[in-house]
């Protein structure tokens, strides 16, 4: 049986995909191993629904200072009354 449930917030951490570093530092695993327009599929279809679904899903520029992407989403939280 499946409910009709949803999350009530959701984010997306926008960052490079830094996948040479990773591979440079040990073996990849499953996910690691993918490639690049793997990555970037996903990634499209993340912000496909985030426009779709902009109520709930967002997305945050996670490139910056932890202190201010954390600051951004209680922003989110808060203007949603869910913090």
């Amino acid at each position: 049986m499946t409910l009709d449930l949803h999350k009530n917030r959701s984010f997306g951490n926008e960052v490079e995909i830094g996948l040479a570093r990773i591979r440079e530092r040990h073996k990849p695993d499953r996910m690691e191993a993918e490639t690049m327009s793997f990555f970037q599929r996903v990634r499209r279809s993340y912000l496909d629904l985030s426009e779709q679904h902009n109520e709930r899903i967002h997305v945050i520029d996670a490139t910056r200072d932890a202190d201010e992407v954390a600051a951004e989403i209680r922003r989110i939280l808060g203007a949603n009354g869910l913090c």
